[in-house]
């Protein structure tokens, strides 16, 4: 069911509101000491995906590019707003806490709700096109975080949201070991036919007819 369909028909003990609503106004802005290294994570370091942090850079301030100004924690949630089509969103993880990210993120420090809750939203079958639909610019197509604040959510009590994101999780999980077990057949099958040519050439595969003649 999507999250439309949901506010269409709440459960009871749900609520909706909007992601303005959930999470605080603004994240602090810095300037990277020239003399300091950090950890520096803009759109290209977000896997499509995945929705995962893969490749932050490490830089020194002077190195800083002037979109290096968003101060971020472990929990938020970066939603990318340029081309929202690509949906380059992920959850800031533990190890990059402290981090600075780029302005071209909204940052989603989530406020009485579960992160991960509102981290599936962003990734949903309904946020991308309705983000998508409000692009602005043709040679650099982006949304404004107005735009992304003010998107409808379902909001179900705290430890539903956990409940529903634990379960959700478990489900990808699956998918992944899934999807991880059909690329890897290719490979068994070229190690399968490998092995046949090898045993071919070895007579092994006609010793047994041959001692019967």
């Amino acid at each position: 069911m999507s999250v439309g369909r949901i506010l269409e028909e709440l459960p009871p003990g749900w609520v909706e509101a909007t992601i303005g609503d959930v999470t605080v106004q603004k994240v602090p802005q810095i300037v990277p000491p020239s003399d300091a290294q950090f950890r520096y994570i803009d759109i290209s370091s977000i896997d499509n995906e995945t929705k995962e942090v893969t490749a932050p850079k490490s830089l020194s301030g002077d190195q800083a590019p002037s979109r290096a100004r968003q101060s971020v924690r472990a929990a938020d949630v970066l939603v990318s707003m340029t081309r929202p089509n690509l949906n380059a969103v992920a959850i800031v993880p533990e190890e990059l806490d402290n981090s600075i990210a780029s302005t071209g993120f909204d940052v989603l420090r989530a406020v009485a709700v579960e992160p991960r809750w509102l981290f599936n939203l962003v990734r949903s079958e309904d946020f991308v096109p309705d983000m998508t639909a409000l692009v602005q610019g043709a040679l650099y197509p982006a949304i404004r975080s107005e735009n992304v604040r003010s998107h409808k959510i379902p909001v179900p009590p705290l430890p539903e949201q956990k409940r529903i994101v634990t379960r959700i999780e478990e489900l990808q999980a699956r998918s992944r070991r899934a999807r991880e077990a059909l690329e890897a057949i290719p490979d068994l099958l070229d190690q399968l036919r490998q092995s046949v040519l090898a045993a071919a050439f070895r007579g092994d595969l006609t010793r047994k007819s041959r001692s019967w003649s």
